[in-house]
């Protein structure tokens, strides 16, 4: 997932930097089957204020989810634009945290949720980039243009930065180790979209992707926009064709997955098990089999996410938006609305077992 310092931050967060090109993957398919879910009361017994924007779930689903080996960490941005971490259990109570709080554009967390990246400007409008714990946030670059966590490995951060004689560094940061450089050239690379140790994929443009291998040597270049990448080296890629799967030297899957039912898809992520998909659209949310074994689950929501997360074990699929936390098991079929809350929005979200 890109994430861009150049914009400046809005009092509410809005879906803006996916959504820009991404009507285009408005496509008609096949369609694999769906199932269209509502959510049961919430996990303190209350229920869902809405009927219309959650209907009752389908016969034989059961009450609200529970597992208490699930903690979740993320951040959020109240009404009154103060950050906080928040972290706790499935199950549990949560507690929420005040973070050093900053005009930033872009907040994640890494796969632990212990290392926490943000983007915002310095004074005179370029890139600055804060890298660290909840407490100790500290500047790693002040001329950052994008930068992405590694998809599977704790700590490891990517960035790209314009360097003092004007050309284009991409960087790798561990966190409690030095900054290295992997490529330094005169011309702009683009934005990190995804990358892992199969390599990187740099968004050259709304259409088109540059992927380099591991020691960061042009690879190949593919179509689309890059939408999310799994550790194995597959590149969750739309374009006016559709979804596909970009496998670095090894071509193209075409993915027969409908997502006009929720108007497009701005933002996706891969189960740890490589076997499922989060789609999120202006009009929804899917959660699909990548080969179609299971009927589709698709969520109408008030409002379009910000933030996603997977258990480990691939079987829960968490999707933050802005009346609290949905858990969708997605063996069950079963939903939830966990943690309710008002007037904030959650930015960021990781899930532990």
């Amino acid at each position: 997932m890109v994430h861009s310092a150049d914009s400046r931050p809005k009092r509410r967060p809005t879906w803006t930097r996916r959504l820009v090109g991404l009507l285009i993957g408005i496509v008609a398919g096949l369609s694999i089957g769906q199932l269209s879910i509502g959510l049961s009361e919430s996990s303190d017994g209350s229920p869902l204020a809405d009927p219309d924007v959650f209907p009752a779930l389908p016969d034989g689903a059961g009450g609200p989810l529970s597992d208490p080996r699930l903690e979740l960490t993320g951040i959020e941005l109240t009404e009154d634009v103060e950050y906080q971490l928040v972290s706790g259990s499935l199950d549990g109570p949560v507690t929420e945290k005040p973070l050093r709080t900053g005009d930033w554009d872009a907040v994640t967390i890494d796969q632990s949720g212990q290392w926490f990246a943000v983007g915002g400007q310095t004074p005179d409008g370029k890139g600055l980039l804060l890298v660290g714990s909840e407490l100790n946030l500290t500047p790693l670059s002040t001329t950052t243009s994008s930068f992405a966590w590694h998809d599977s490995r704790p700590g490891m951060l990517s960035f790209i930065e314009r360097d003092p004689e004007g050309g284009w560094q991409l960087k790798v940061s561990e966190m409690g180790a030095r900054t290295r450089v992997i490529v330094s050239v005169e011309e702009p690379l683009g934005d990190i979209a995804a990358w892992g140790d199969w390599g990187w994929a740099l968004q050259t443009s709304s259409d088109s992707i540059t992927i380099l291998d591991e020691s960061g040597q042009r690879w190949e270049r593919a179509d689309g926009l890059a939408l999310d990448s799994h550790h194995t080296g597959w590149i969750l890629t739309i374009h006016p064709v559709g979804l596909n799967i970009v496998v670095p030297g090894g071509g193209v899957v075409y993915l027969d997955i409908e997502h006009e039912t929720i108007g497009g898809v701005g933002s996706a992520s891969f189960s740890p098990d490589r076997k499922k998909l989060i789609l999120i659209g202006p009009r929804g949310t899917k959660i699909t089999d990548i080969n179609g074994e299971r009927p589709a689950i698709t969520i109408p929501l008030p409002a379009v996410p910000r933030a996603t997360a997977w258990s480990s074990e691939s079987r829960y699929a968490l999707i933050a938006e802005d009346r609290g936390i949905v858990i969708v098991d997605t063996d069950s079929q079963e939903g939830s609305l966990i943690h309710a809350w008002q007037d904030r929005s959650l930015l960021a979200l990781v899930a532990r077992q």
